[in-house]
């Protein structure tokens, strides 16, 4: 999708793969809360975020800087998660 003058985007409602975020700027962060089962696929694509795809659930959240060419994922808050305890190490989307 296009995310060309915009910085807060929600996904469609129905289970999608997004494979390419279109017409960013140099240094523009994005973030995308998820109305569904958004699968991110991050290999042979020009979102960076790891080796294997993400998938997020409803009410996720991810977050996505732009380098000119490629984007980076810098966050992924998932809504199910405590935040309010201090686990690190974990299996934790966040």
């Amino acid at each position: 999708p296009s995310v060309s003058g915009g910085s807060i985007f929600n996904s469609g409602s129905a289970t999608e793969t997004i494979t390419y975020l279109m017409e960013g700027t140099i240094g523009q962060t994005v973030t995308i809360i998820s109305k569904a089962a958004i699968t991110y696929d991050v290999t042979g694509t020009n979102l960076k975020g790891g080796s294997t795809d993400i998938v997020t659930a409803s009410g996720d959240t991810t977050t996505w800087i732009h380098n000119g060419s490629k984007w980076y994922l810098i966050s992924w808050m998932n809504v199910d998660e405590n935040l309010t305890e201090a686990t690190w190490g974990g299996t934790d989307g966040f």
